[in-house]
């Protein structure tokens, strides 16, 4: 890993499992980082792209704003993603998940309070319910870009969340599951 899944931070010349003297994440070969798609940005980019034209028609008619709105909320995210440096990642963790946006948002899942995952294979992200029964929509399609993304997160969820209950909260980080 030459640097921090959830900072950045340059890990090179660091021991192979340490914390990030950045940020304090533990990271070593158990750390998993999946990023989103690149192929999924340049998708959008493209249809966002090709609308242009459609984009300029509308304006000329004005009477249908909800095209430009629709044609707007679309391609600026996508040119956003496509001109990013940084894209969305999910950081499968021994403990959880942690996702970290193009933006720098953060928000971390414990396995403890994750009772099922699932792929949905209408909308291609990942349906995650919570313990107390409820929809954790956290995982959407364009979070990580592709189906296949979507399945390697579920196979290692279900592994890492059979091995949950045997982590402690004061687990010893030089363990891997």
């Amino acid at each position: 890993m030459r640097t921090c899944p959830k900072c950045d931070y340059s890990l090179v010349g660091l021991p192979e499992r340490h914390g990030c003297p950045e940020c304090g994440l533990d990271y070593g070969p158990d750390v998993v980082v999946l990023h989103q798609a690149k192929p999924y940005a340049v998708a959008m980019s493209i249809v966002f792209v090709l609308s242009v034209p459609l984009w300029i028609y509308t304006l000329d008619e004005w009477t249908d704003i909800g095209m430009v709105v629709f044609f707007a909320a679309m391609g600026i995210p996508a040119l956003r993603t496509l001109l990013s440096k940084r894209r969305n990642r999910v950081v499968i963790l021994h403990d959880g998940f942690l996702l970290v946006g193009w933006d720098g948002h953060e928000q971390q899942i414990r396995w403890t309070s994750v009772a099922s995952c699932e792929v949905d294979r209408m909308g291609g992200g990942v349906k995650i319910k919570g313990r107390d029964g409820k929809k954790m929509d956290v995982l959407d399609y364009p979070y990580l870009g592709s189906m296949r993304r979507s399945e390697e997160f579920v196979r290692l969820a279900k592994a890492r969340m059979t091995a949950a209950p045997a982590c402690s909260a004061s687990h010893d980080p030089t363990t891997i599951d």
